[in-house]
């Protein structure tokens, strides 16, 4: 049992995605950008195929006014919005559209009406409904235009049919103005004679209640007493108000009797003439007090005399105080006269008024009557006048804003709608199935991709080359400076390092199933490691299927690794010198029955040993995983185990599935090959090419055939399987 950890990560682990980011998204639209633009084309091809197919039509519009009936004060937003809805119900009625088709004779207008293919002359039904299939009347929002639009394939026929029907519904408002005129002034007639004789009786009760009661001048006489009484009430207001302040005042004035400062905050006392006058004086020589004193001393004459002034003024103002109180209360008692009589006089106002108003009882509603019917009277008679004036010159409110004018531009198709949706449509799609193959693709097209998946490192990612460089095998050898050559030369460092701190020495190359590339890389690894200076050798194990001997030596079906474990070769004749310095190879041999019982021998675990003591790197070509279990036998012979797969084509279930059983078999894979990676920048992948320094020109080195140097061993004992330790004769 195998306690690496990191093995123990790859069986207990499954995939685990990364989760889905705009990156990954323009990822997959970049990647798909072919099938976007495929399928754009076709979708514009698409939109002009219709485009030709479907006939143009052309819009006309004609705009009409129509005037407030209502003016002024009475005019009301409602009873717009009703007028222009009578209006618009008008123009798609029937019967609008039938007097339309008749009195312009639409029936026969060939470019309105084609004929039929039978030759029967069309209907004034068929007319009329074609005209109402084509136009479309709308109010505009918030105004009182009526828009009128004809849609008609002929452009011409389109404004003909718009100024025909904003004119027929300027005849058709008239029309009904003119009949409607006609009904009101015979209305009008019938309650001319109604009204004159209900005011004539009206006026004659009017009469009869004056010379009965002598009321002739009642509504003069109620102005007068109205006014009287407002005036006389106004007084006596006056009158008690005066009286009220002056009763207050003359309570108080006897309350504070000799107590001036109280007396003096008393208004009828501070506002009395003679208060008044001495209270002024007071205060005018104490102004003229303060300053002497700023040129005078107290004893000064001038000083004394005003002193003195003042002393005479506050003395007449204590003798005024004294006096007061019989004036206020004097004052007191005219005003109580004074209420009494306003009193009495807006008592008799009263009487007066209300004996007026008994009359007015019984005479205001003849009076109104009279003036009633009067107005009706006189509003029929103006109204009368207006219609039999108005009958002749009829005028209609609704009026030809704008005349419809010739379309040039087809209102439908609309050929940038259409061309953007068809466009659109096409992307769309395009979009679509980018993603929806991208989430059925179960390969892994990405270096972070497989790392994710996987939870192996990839060893190196090898770019797609040409079938013709891959089926001469040795890129490094034809094509050094290519990014496939350097993509081969990462692999050699990664396994450098792997083994420089491992001790590895056999590296094993499979893959999940057949096609994966498994050979080619198994080829070019090796030659990286030959033209290091790295003594290596090459061995074919894909008992089933060999195919390096195919690619790398001249002779056909020669001995190989096969017809050395069968013993009909020694491992003398089973190696084969190449050209390429320092690499030998072991091909295939012949097709064996039994592949599995040959590898899992113990000879082959012999073979690799003595190899091993004779080569620095031993690298092995084994046969898929899934499909046979060949590799699995040959595991425990290698150190590395690189997993090969094809970029975007192997499903990683099969990947899991490959690295799961070599783990459970004890290999230690130093990672994955992702192999014909196509190199795209920002697509989680790193290209190389010559642009990136410059490698100059490589010159491969060839060499002669040469026998395997083999080490004596430890033992004493002859090379292995008696080889000789000089140039031996290889099969090249």
């Amino acid at each position: 049992m195998n306690n690496d950890p990191f093995h123990s990560a790859i069986l207990s682990s499954g995939p685990e995605e990364s989760s889905f980011d705009l990156r990954q998204a323009w990822n997959v639209i970049r990647e798909k950008a072919w099938l976007m633009v495929l399928l754009g084309l076709v979708g514009a091809f698409g939109g002009l195929y219709y485009l030709r197919s479907v006939p143009s039509f052309y819009l006309s519009q004609a705009v009409v006014q129509v005037d407030p009936q209502v003016k002024g004060a009475g005019f009301q937003d409602d009873a717009a919005a009703d007028d222009m809805d009578s209006y618009l119900a008008t123009m798609k009625s029937r019967s609008f559209l039938l007097h339309a088709v008749e009195s312009n004779d639409l029936v026969s207008d060939p470019d309105f009406m084609p004929p039929s293919l039978d030759g029967k002359p069309h209907s004034v039904e068929e007319a009329a409904n074609m005209l109402a299939s084509v136009s479309e009347m709308e109010v505009r929002h918030g105004t009182r235009f009526l828009e009128i639009g004809v849609r008609h394939k002929n452009p011409a026929v389109a404004q003909k049919l718009a100024n025909l029907l904003a004119t027929e519904l300027m005849k058709q408002d008239i029309r009904q103005r003119a009949a409607s005129s006609q009904m009101v002034i015979e209305f009008l007639l019938q309650k001319e004679e109604e009204l004159k004789d209900q005011l004539q009786k009206s006026e004659e009760k009017a009469e009869d209640y004056v010379e009965s009661h002598n009321a002739i001048s009642l509504k003069e006489r109620q102005d007068t007493v109205v006014l009287n009484l407002k005036s006389e009430t106004g007084e006596l207001m006056g009158a008690r108000a005066d009286r009220m302040r002056l009763e207050a005042d003359d309570e108080a004035v006897k309350k504070f009797a000799g107590q001036p400062d109280v007396l003096l905050k008393i208004s009828s006392v501070a506002e009395n003439s003679l208060i008044y006058t001495s209270r002024q004086q007071i205060e005018d020589i104490k102004s003229k007090i303060v300053t002497m004193k700023l040129r005078y001393t107290e004893k000064h004459p001038k000083m004394i005399q005003a002193r003195s002034e003042l002393a005479e003024a506050e003395a007449a103002l204590s003798r005024n105080l004294t006096l007061v109180p019989d004036l206020i209360h004097s004052a007191y008692e005219s005003a109580l006269v004074k209420e009494a009589k306003f009193e009495a006089a807006q008592k008799e106002r009263e009487k007066m008024a209300m004996d007026l108003n008994k009359q007015a009882i019984e005479y205001n509603p003849l009076s109104r009557n009279v003036e009633k019917n009067q107005a009706l009277y006189d509003s029929i008679i103006k109204r009368l006048g207006e219609a039999e004036v108005a009958k002749g010159i009829e005028v209609s409110p609704v009026h030809i804003f704008e005349a419809a004018l010739f379309p040039t531009q087809p209102l439908k198709p609309n050929i940038a709608e259409i061309m953007a949706v068809a466009i659109g449509g096409g992307l769309g799609l395009a979009v679509a199935t980018a993603f929806g193959l991208n989430a059925l693709d179960s390969s892994l097209k990405t270096v972070e991709q497989a790392e994710q998946v996987t939870s192996l490192p990839v060893a190196a990612a090898i770019p797609r080359a040409n079938r013709r460089s891959a089926k001469n095998g040795s890129i490094l050898d034809r094509e050094p400076d290519s990014p496939v050559a350097e993509s081969f030369r990462s692999l050699r460092a990664f396994l450098y390092l792997a083994g420089r701190r491992k001790g590895n020495k056999t590296v094993l190359f499979t893959s999940a199933v057949p096609g994966e590339g498994k050979t080619f890389c198994a080829i070019n690894c090796a030659v990286s490691l030959a033209q290091q200076g790295l003594r290596t050798i090459l061995i074919d194990a894909d008992l089933r299927a060999p195919m390096v001997g195919t690619i790398l030596m001249p002779e056909e079906n020669p001995p190989g690794i096969t017809d050395w474990l069968e013993g009909k070769t020694d491992i003398k004749g089973a190696i084969y010198i190449s050209q390429i310095d320092n690499l030998s190879v072991i091909a295939g041999g012949e097709i064996a029955s039994n592949p599995a019982e040959l590898l899992a021998s113990p000879a082959f675990g012999e073979l690799i040993a003595e190899l091993a003591l004779s080569f620095d790197c031993i690298v092995i070509d084994s046969a898929p995983v899934l499909p046979v279990s060949d590799t699995l036998l040959l595991v425990e012979h290698a150190q590395s185990v690189c997993l090969v797969t094809q970029a975007g084509k192997t499903p990683r279930s099969s990947i899991l599935r490959a690295s799961k059983m070599l783990a459970e078999a004890g290999a230690k894979p130093a990672g994955l090959l992702l192999n014909q990676l196509v190199p795209r920048p920002g697509l989680g992948q790193y290209p190389y090419g010559r642009k990136y320094g410059s490698r100059g020109n490589y010159v491969p080195r060839y060499g002669s055939p040469r026998a395997l140097p083999l080490p004596e061993p430890a033992n004493g004992a002859g090379p292995m399987n008696g080889a000789s330790n000089g140039n031996g004769v290889g099969r090249g």
